[in-house]
């Protein structure tokens, strides 16, 4: 849409994007730098993207990145691919002018690097609230031999009203096989997902939300039970409260948040082996 342009905190998610992106490309030139005697690094510079049109900045995003991001190789990155993927989506949230759908597209995209490094920055809660804001009053977990089960059901919540207890199987959810409904959930809110297995804890705990208001047909079987119950649970407002109780941030953070994940700093005139 000529002329469009993003407001004032769509812009910044362009400009925290593009300057998060590098991260890892920073660290990686500066532990294996290209000159063995190079006494000094310093980071790629920043981009600010904030004057361009959502698919403009996605274009320049997409191209300093695929040329700057220390990893391509390695990863098996296909920057092909993934233009051709999200670029749509980018275009059709401008023609829109849909701004959740483009702060969703950028979390995708930047998801799909695999890198705990790389986000997109600040968090959107209006798109949480959106998207995530309602609950069924229940945490779920993934056993060893592949059952996913309730491991918290909160007392007079949906859940607990349709009489499922503590240790009930997920049977089905949304009315299909629970394993096709955790592979088919989005992890576009959750923090970035260096590991598969960090992938099926994010689908696990955005499996139990969903807007508030949203009505999903589950099938559980409590333990002790041979047969298994069918109901319908309602998603209500519950202040995001399972997503707090199952962000590993707030159970492994000694301190606050760093602000800057590289700094520029002088190295000594040594000579740098890279494995």
């Amino acid at each position: 849409m000529p002329g469009f342009r993003a407001d004032r905190r769509s812009r910044s998610l362009v400009v925290a994007t593009a300057i998060l992106l590098l991260a890892c490309a920073a660290i990686a030139a500066a532990s294996c730098g290209s000159s063995p005697t190079a006494s000094s690094y310093k980071p790629p510079a920043a981009a600010d993207y904030s004057k361009l049109t959502w698919t403009q900045a996605f274009e320049k995003l997409q191209a300093k990145f695929s040329r700057e991001y220390a990893f391509t190789e390695w990863k098996g990155i296909d920057w092909k691919a993934l233009y051709q993927k999200y670029q749509p989506i980018v275009a059709r949230a401008q023609a829109s002018k849909d701004q959740n759908a483009y702060y969703l597209a950028l979390r995708e995209y930047t998801h799909t690097m695999r890198d705990g490094h790389v986000s997109v920055k600040p968090d959107d809660m209006t798109v949480y609230q959106a998207v995530a804001g309602g609950g069924f009053g229940l945490v779920v977990t993934k056993l060893d031999n592949g059952q996913v089960v309730a491991t918290w059901v909160k007392d007079g919540g949906p859940a607990a009203a349709a009489g499922m207890k503590l240790g009930a199987q997920i049977v089905k959810w949304d009315g299909k096989p629970v394993k096709t409904a955790l592979a088919q959930t989005s992890t576009a809110l959750s923090p970035p997902q260096p590991t598969n297995a960090r992938t099926v804890y994010e689908q696990l705990r955005f499996l139990v939300r969903a807007p508030v208001g949203t009505d999903k047909t589950v099938a559980f079987k409590n333990q002790g039970e041979s047969a298994s119950r069918t109901a319908t649970l309602k998603a209500v407002e519950d202040g995001m409260e399972t997503l707090a109780m199952t962000d590993s941030r707030s159970a492994l953070s000694k301190g606050p948040l760093p602000e800057k994940m590289v700094e520029q700093k002088t190295l000594p005139a040594t000579s740098v082996t890279c494995a």
